[in-house]
């Protein structure tokens, strides 16, 4: 799977899909980066202006549940996820580091070859 089916395995594994419909901004943390599922402005939230949202995973949301997050910018623990959500975590977690890794191997050969 690539990034883009990765995090909309990781939506969809969301115990009701309400809880990102009615958040300004969703994410999650992976590797010390968010990762964006949501973002209605197309932009990242500074971090004072982000809440976190660690209720464990549970197939029925109640209704106060949402209400605290409507209109907030989140970033939803991996607690919140299924199963299925935190095996794609898993694995776009291992892809971003793949990213890195090329990434500076390219950043080493460009340099080396300016030497």
């Amino acid at each position: 799977m690539n990034r883009e089916e990765l995090i909309q395995e990781i939506k969809w594994s969301l115990p009701d899909k309400r809880l990102l419909d009615v958040v300004n901004f969703g994410a999650i943390k992976l590797n010390g980066e968010l990762v964006v599922l949501k973002s209605r402005e197309g932009r990242i939230p500074q971090a004072q202006d982000r809440i976190r949202y660690d209720k464990p995973y549970k197939p029925f949301i109640q209704k106060e549940d949402i209400a605290e997050i409507q209109g907030k910018n989140v970033v939803f623990s991996p607690d919140t996820f299924s199963r299925r959500g935190l095996l794609a975590m898993a694995k776009l977690s291992n892809l971003m580091m793949e990213e890195y890794y090329e990434e500076l191997e390219r950043e080493h050969t460009f340099r080396g070859r300016g030497e």
